[in-house]
């Protein structure tokens, strides 16, 4: 049999032993925005009994996790039917040039639609025409880049209702 051992490299506090020598070839790591930053995983590999560091070994090169994208407006849901509400997409690390797309769910057609393209604007502003129950989702990415996304959020179901009754004429 073969023992396993995983190493997590983190440019700002080096490397660590993520996973002791174990029966298991599979390391789970699931970052949070805290972990932002850039990383290097290696695995060493002995036969079991062997008192060696390691006989093999593989690794990653570098990658970056992104701190995750916040979703915020001032705007209290539900709202009525035509109320314009802004929405402000930001990634906490200044150091990023991001940009920033748009989309926006309709429960009632069950469909995702782009509410605006990429943009290094972070601002959204959304008008919604029908009653009804919505998500919305910012996208993230460096700008420059061709991914689909570095990093997106959700938003929860938000209500749109029919608005209080209005004279319109006497």
């Amino acid at each position: 049999p073969i023992q396993y051992q995983f190493w997590m490299y983190s440019t700002t506090a080096g490397w660590r032993n993520a996973q002791p020598y174990g029966p298991s070839e599979t390391f789970t790591w699931t970052p949070t925005s805290a972990d932002a930053g850039d990383y290097a995983l290696q695995v060493w590999v002995r036969s079991n009994g062997s008192i060696a560091p390691y006989e093999a070994y593989a690794s990653t090169g570098m990658f970056h996790i992104f701190p995750g994208v916040q979703l915020t407006t001032a705007t209290l849901f539900p709202v009525a039917v035509g109320t314009t509400t802004t929405w402000t997409a930001a990634v906490p690390d200044p150091t990023m040039n991001m940009e920033y797309e748009f989309w926006v769910y309709s429960a009632s057609s069950g469909q995702w639609s782009l509410a605006r393209g990429w943009a290094a604007q972070q601002t959204f502003t959304w008008t919604p025409l029908v009653v009804g129950s919505y998500a919305l989702q910012a996208w993230a990415r460096r700008v420059g880049s061709t991914v689909a996304y570095d990093t997106y959020t959700s938003t929860g179901m938000l209500n749109v209702v029919s608005g209080p009754a209005q004279i319109v004429s006497l």
